[in-house]
């Protein structure tokens, strides 16, 4: 019998804000904060995540800041 398994990566935009200054380049530009999961899969179907990773992503550059799963949890419940 064959079992086929593996990870797979999820990507999601959480939060967008608008007129706030990126670290890399400076300028004043939307800056999103993204949510990237792990998931271990077993025959192509997600059954749980392994890691939970932050970051956010200029709008006017594309650099990409990791962010701590605290602080990203502060962001996501101060912006509600």
């Amino acid at each position: 019998m064959v079992i086929f398994y593996g990870f797979k990566t999820f990507t999601k935009e959480v939060l967008k804000r608008d007129g706030q200054t990126c670290v890399t380049c400076g300028t004043k530009t939307s800056v999103s904060l993204f949510r990237e999961r792990r998931w271990f899969e077993l025959f192509w179907i997600p059954i749980f995540p392994v890691s939970t990773k932050y970051y956010h992503l200029c709008d006017s550059c594309n650099s990409r800041t990791t962010v701590t799963n605290a602080d990203a949890k502060a962001e996501l419940k101060e912006a509600k």
